[in-house]
């Protein structure tokens, strides 16, 4: 793997929602989008501390001081082509962790076709919500502005992430037309739209957290020291308002892009529940999304990629609502058995970013 470190780097589905948008004109690379879908690779390039915005309040220890960077990682192509991309945003509770944590995972991805960018976003201490969604936004249009010289295909950009970070994921891609969650970073003239969506056991209601909590669990949910009163700012059990205000369900629409959803039924911190209640969601929405629930599953992402690169695959039950209704109502499929792997993530991105 080639590691290269700059400090300073400066639908296809319905040809991108954002083209109509208010406040979030679409400008697209110069160069012309990929006509070829991820192509698998050999080696993985990468481009480490690629600063994409620049925050004065930021000063976490995890994150360099007055800055917010990404970590880029290319396949190495033996016929160059723009390759979709996957925006990775790590877990932590909203309140600590790093962009390099999974370079494994990353790295499969780049040797699948797909760039991969990890990055890094403002934390509870630095700055309470909708910062954080502005920060996954902004990163978005420093890809997109960065597209050619990079290789990257502006039309094909997806999002993903693992609990505090499957939340921003999912809310990235289900906000396209939400107008105030938009990048504010120096891009802002640069769609920051995506075209998927993947969720790890991610938090999809904030203001539902007590009703889904996993059983015995005494967690302060929804308290005022829990992490989610903290990233919104209020108790959101005195003002559930304020919860939803950050919630991926609030926002999900028959429109939106695909959603992937993966969530442990033994998740201990973030129960099952809420993809649960966002799939629901979605089957009342007629939104297309898939949801494995994998069984005895914890939280965590070690456990995840585990499960999901053994052989035989991963126990899960997998539902799937298929977007638009017809009079008979959604159209949905279940199947239940060894059937879940890190493959059926790769097909999900590989089918929506092409």
């Amino acid at each position: 793997m080639t590691n290269i470190d700059e400090r300073n780097g400066t639908s296809r589905r319905a040809v991108l929602r954002g083209l109509g948008i208010a406040g979030a004109s679409i400008v697209l690379s110069t160069g012309s989008a990929a006509s070829q879908p991820a192509t698998p690779a050999r080696e993985v390039e990468r481009y480490q501390n690629l600063t994409y915005v620049e925050r004065p309040a930021v000063d976490h220890q995890s994150h360099s001081e007055g800055e917010l960077r990404l970590d880029l990682y290319l396949p190495e192509q033996r016929t160059p082509h723009p390759v979709p991309v996957i925006v990775y945003m790590h877990g932590g509770m909203w309140m600590f962790g790093t962009k390099d944590g999974e370079q494994q995972l990353f790295e499969q991805f780049a040797k699948a076709g797909f760039a991969v960018a990890s990055i890094e976003y403002r934390f509870i201490s630095e700055a309470i919500f909708p910062a954080q969604i502005h920060d996954v936004n902004a990163a978005i249009q420093w890809l997109r502005a960065h597209a050619d010289e990079y290789g990257l295909d502006p039309t094909a950009i997806g999002t993903w992430g693992a609990s505090a970070g499957g939340h921003l994921a999912a809310l990235a891609g289900v906000t396209n037309d939400v107008e105030e969650f938009a990048g504010d970073g120096p891009y802002a003239e640069y769609s920051s739209d995506v075209q998927a969506a993947a969720s790890w056991y991610g938090i999809m209601a904030l203001h539902k957290m007590v009703e889904t909590a996993p059983p015995e669990s005494d967690m302060p949910y929804e308290e005022a020291d829990s992490p989610e009163s903290q990233l919104v700012g209020e108790t959101i059990a005195d003002n559930p308002d304020a919860g939803k205000y950050a919630s991926p369900i609030e926002y999900l629409d028959s429109d939106d892009p695909p959603l992937l959803l993966y969530h442990g039924t033994g998740d201990e911190l973030v129960g099952d529940g809420q993809s649960e209640r966002m799939f629901e969601a979605a089957r009342e929405r007629c939104h297309e999304t898939t949801y494995y629930a994998l069984e005895s599953l914890g939280h965590s992402s070690d456990e995840f990629y585990s499960e999901l690169t053994s052989k035989p695959p991963a126990t899960a039950t997998v539902r799937t609502v298929h977007g638009g209704c017809s009079t008979g109502g959604p159209r949905e499929r279940t199947k239940t058995g060894p059937l879940a792997s890190l493959s059926d993530m790769e097909r999900f991105f590989r089918r929506n970013l092409r």
